[in-house]
Parts: structure tokens; C-alpha cells; sequence
């Protein structure tokens, strides 16, 4: 399978600010003699890695794969590749809550459907398959995350990894379908940067002549944007109606078409505590910035 990449960019008339959706595909291998503690790398592509990806404002679908070639020499030369695919989708937010609100926070919440499947031709004779994902969801400006959630899966120990992972909201049919919630600082007027971007990676070790080792990571089910909630002002409470703008022309305060259905929170302001004077911190850092 070759290479291939679509990015589709809406054609809404923009607001004030920048939207950018985004891919980027990585990958390298070395061959690593063992017993002499050297290695060579290869140049050019990634043999026998393909991946496949979409970005778009409020949806993101990554697929990797790699399957590393067999061992050339026997001994103890192994052969290790990987190779990784990055979307994501930036866009420019300003919130109107009226009523005398200057600051707050609104829930959101993404839907994820993936897979991780890490493959070795010989399991258990050191040959390591590795699948790999990262969700991330940003104030770029600010430099501050709202949401982190990765995973890498192994043949070898199953989860070898569980990093930077907010589990937050439900999670159903997998460790890697769900609703994930997210609170979003704002302050009333004001544009806010947000950052949503999904990375999927995949990687093999061999070790022996004639033997394989890879793994595919599979999010091009889904990543949508699920919509908002609800939101409270900067004294955590409720806010009876709020609109949001975007300057790509989304909108942001509804699920995504294709999405699936959203269920509503138990209790999402539990999710935002700690938040509740996130707008005067805003505006204290965009104060010192200034």
C-alpha cells in the first residue's frame, strides 16, 4: 500500500484569526549489530510502512502501519523501524455569554473509535511489535493542555506504556472508544486558540534471520469533535446561554456531522474544578505577556 494523505480544508469565510489543519508523516529505521554496539541507518522511506490521513475542522482520522522487513543477517543483528503520522486541526474560538460574565469555562468533549494491534512473526523470541496513540488538546498561545491521553500497546507486555492519560468522561466497547470531556477557559469576547491533533504511530524490533515484527494503529474510525455541554462564569456558576464563533466557520457548540451520539454527563462541572478562576488567570499572564 502506498503512501497517501488528504487534508480537506472547509471553505466558510474566516473571522479574525488563523485555522489551520495539519499533517505530517515521520519514520526511520537502523539496523543495531549487538555485539559490536554499532548501527547504520537507513535513508530514505521507511520500508514497508504505509499510513493513511484526514484532517478537517472537528474531525481527525490517523492510520499507521509498519510491518519492518525480515532480518537480513542472523546472529545478533537485529533490525528495529518505525513509523508515525500526526493531523491535527487549529482554530480560533471566541465565546459570548452576555449577562455580565468576563470569564469561565465551557465543557467539551471528542469521540474516539481506535485500535492498536502490535504483531511479531515469532512472539516470545524477542521480536517486539509496538502500536502507539496520542491525543492532545491545546491552548497553543498559552502553552497550556487541556487534555493528553496516549497509549502504546506491545506484543510482548501488552500496555507497555500509559502516559500523560486525563480519563475523564465515559469509555465504552474499548480502552480506546470513548467520550472524552475537556473544560476550555475563555474570557467573554475574547478569541481563544485551540489545538486538537491525533497521532498514530507504529514500530518493530526483530531480532533473528528470516523473522518479522510491526504494528498498526487504526484511529481512521474516528476522531470527532462532540460539541458543549454546558459552561459557568468565573464564580463557577451556570451559564444560561452562551454562543460561540469560530473563525473557521465551525461550529464548535455542536457534535461534528458523522459524529456519534453524545451522552450526557453525570456531573460535568466536577470536571472543571480547579478551573473556576481560570479567565483572571488569562488575563493576569496575557497581562506579564504584554
Amino acid at each position: 500500500m502506498g503512501l497517501l494523505a488528504m487534508a480537506t480544508v472547509l471553505t466558510t469565510p474566516a473571522l479574525a484569526g488563523t485555522t489551520t489543519v495539519f499533517i505530517a508523516q515521520d519514520g526511520g529505521g537502523e539496523i543495531v549489530n549487538q555485539s559490536a554496539g554499532t548501527s547504520q541507518s537507513y535513508t530514505g522511506n521507511v520500508t514497508g510502512g504505509d499510513y493513511i490521513a484526514l484532517a478537517d475542522f472537528g474531525v481527525l482520522k490517523a492510520y499507521a502501519n509498519q510491518a519492518a522487513p525480515t532480518t537480513v543477517n542472523p546472529g545478533f543483528t537485529y533490525l528495529q523501524e518505525g513509523l508515525g503520522v500526526t493531523t491535527s486541526f487549529t482554530d480560533v474560538i471566541t465565546a459570548n455569554a452576555g449577562g455580565g460574565v468576563t470569564s469561565g469555562n465551557f465543557l467539551a468533549s471528542i469521540l474516539v473509535s481506535g485500535t492498536l494491534d502490535p504483531q511479531a512473526s515469532v512472539s516470545g523470541s524477542g521480536n517486539v511489535g509496538f502500536a502507539s496513540m496520542q491525543i492532545n488538546i491545546d491552548l497553543p498561545l498559552l502553552s497550556q493542555s487541556l487534555f493528553s491521553l496516549s497509549f502504546t500497546r506491545s506484543n510482548y507486555g501488552g500496555f507497555t506504556s500509559i502516559g500523560g492519560g486525563s480519563l475523564n468522561g465515559n469509555r465504552y466497547g474499548g480502552p480506546f472508544t470513548g467520550q472524552f470531556n475537556f473544560a476550555i477557559p475563555f474570557e467573554n469576547l475574547v478569541g481563544q486558540t485551540v489545538r486538537v491533533s491525533l497521532k498514530c504511530g507504529a514500530a518493530g524490533i526483530n531480532v533473528g534471520a528470516g523473522q518479522t515484527a510491526g504494528g498498526t494503529c487504526a484511529f481512521n474510525h474516528s476522531l470527532y469533535w462532540g460539541g458543549v455541554s454546558g459552561a459557568v462564569d468565573q464564580n463557577n456558576a451556570p451559564i444560561a446561554a452562551l454562543n460561540l464563533a469560530s473563525s473557521s466557520g465551525f461550529n464548535y457548540q455542536n457534535a461534528a456531522p458523522g459524529a456519534p451520539a453524545v451522552p450526557e454527563p453525570a456531573s460535568w462541572t466536577m470536571l472543571i474544578t480547579g478551573f473556576g478562576l481560570t479567565g483572571a488567570a488569562l488575563r493576569r499572564r496575557r497581562a506579564v505577556a504584554a
